[in-house]
């Protein structure tokens, strides 16, 4: 699937050229007979109505609709209906992918979760090996996770490195750059 990038916020127009159905049939902008919807569904909702221009459909994301989108990955489809919206049929799929809109944001983090998880387990670590207290409460995101022993805070420590490291080497892999820490090892019979 392809990928869209938006700043919440921001307006922007959809443009859908005519599509070829199952059917075989060409469903055309400039025909009265198909209606075309985006549906975008993720952390929000929004259903946008396509407008013919006589030759593509249109469909304009105002600013209004826009801020109401949080900062995430949405997946959207176009649907096109007809035979008075008895019938339809997806068209296409796409991410839409909404940045945050920076103008409203304060004390913007751009840190994963894992990192933002990893940072909070190390100052409970470094709070007990500084004043000897042990962290009981640990609170990472929404949620809020107890411990009962040093051991515990430890191994999760680590469970968030590796989802550092995890999430670093995707990012990594998306860009094209080779791994370097992992050795590949291969056995022989002899």
């Amino acid at each position: 699937m392809k990928n869209i990038y938006l700043v919440a916020g921001d307006s922007h127009t959809f443009t859908f050229n005519p599509y070829m159905l199952k059917q075989g049939i060409k469903a055309s902008a400039d025909s009265n007979i198909y209606n075309l919807k985006l549906i975008i569904r993720g952390i929000n909702s929004l259903d946008l109505i396509g407008i013919s221009n006589n030759e593509n459909w249109v469909c304009e994301l105002n600013i209004i609709d826009s801020l109401k989108l949080q900062a995430s990955k949405y997946t959207c489809a176009v649907i096109l209906y007809w035979d008075n919206d008895n019938k339809r049929q997806t068209v296409e799929e796409f991410n839409l992918i909404v940045n945050p809109n920076l103008t409203n944001v304060q004390n913007f983090d751009n840190r994963c979760e894992a990192e933002k998880a990893l940072s909070e387990c190390q100052k409970a670590l470094a709070k007990f090996n500084n004043e000897g207290i042990l962290v009981k409460k640990l609170q990472i995101g929404s949620r809020i996770i107890e411990f009962n022993s040093i051991t515990e805070l430890l191994e999760l420590a680590k469970y968030w490195e590796q989802q550092v490291f995890i999430n670093n080497q995707n990012n990594a892999n998306k860009l094209g750059v080779k791994n370097n820490k992992m050795l590949q090892i291969g056995f022989t019979r002899g």
